[in-house]
């Protein structure tokens, strides 16, 4: 693997970070507040009893930041014409994987 992809992926991991943590700011207290919390039975454990209320659903904020990122990467790669078009269909499968 050559130096520049492995740039290329370090970045693009940073970002997909930050986004997703911006992302994860903006969408649990909306999940919150649509009730889209988690149920807890009385036949667990007590201490289960805490996590009654947290968003079940907050995979979503990593599908959005991943598929923001690989779009952007997948502009820049068609502007700058670095690479083909299967190198992007593989970009793209990696950030959904």
């Amino acid at each position: 693997m050559e130096t520049r992809h492995v740039i290329y992926f370090v970045i693009s991991l940073a970002m997909t970070f930050l986004l997703t943590v911006i992302t994860l700011k903006i969408l649990i207290p909306k999940l919150k507040s649509l009730k889209m919390g988690q149920k807890i039975l009385d036949i667990g454990p007590r201490w289960h009893k805490g996590k009654e209320g947290t968003p079940t659903m907050g995979g979503i904020g990593f599908i959005i930041a991943s598929l923001i990122v690989t779009a952007a990467a997948a502009t820049v790669m068609i502007l700058i014409k670095a690479e083909g078009v299967s190198k992007l269909l593989a970009v793209v499968l990696f950030a959904l994987a």
